[in-house]
């Protein structure tokens, strides 16, 4: 499924995995039980070169409720394989301030 050079771009400002390290937390978190479970609402996926596909989805998932994600597909041994990926939690335009506040008393800033 990953390309060789994958990258996963999580929610948390901090999470930017290289693909080793993905495997190694995403292994550990199938095997605890632990895992996470998202449910396509809606895909959009466009070619931008050949054997390059860009993607943008809406999801759903259990805990934290509607998601979304993009992504790059590249084709590596005859096989679209996922280059990147970045998950988000979509902010309503209404609430970006106070997010951004709670962001700044809890960390202390935003990165």
């Amino acid at each position: 499924l990953m390309a060789d050079e994958f990258t996963f771009l999580g929610t948390d400002p901090g999470e930017r995995w290289d693909r080793t390290a993905f495997e190694a937390y995403a292994r550990d978190r199938f095997a605890r039980g632990s895992a996470w479970s998202y449910r396509v609402v809606e895909r959009h996926v466009a070619s931008v070169a050949p054997g390059v596909f860009v993607f943008d989805e809406a999801l759903d998932n259990d805990m934290l409720g509607r998601c979304r994600s993009s992504g790059v597909l590249v084709m590596e041994r005859e096989a679209l394989k996922l280059a990147q990926y970045n998950l988000s939690v979509p902010i309503p335009n209404d609430n970006v301030l106070d997010v951004v506040r709670s962001i700044k008393r809890h960390s202390g800033s935003v990165r």
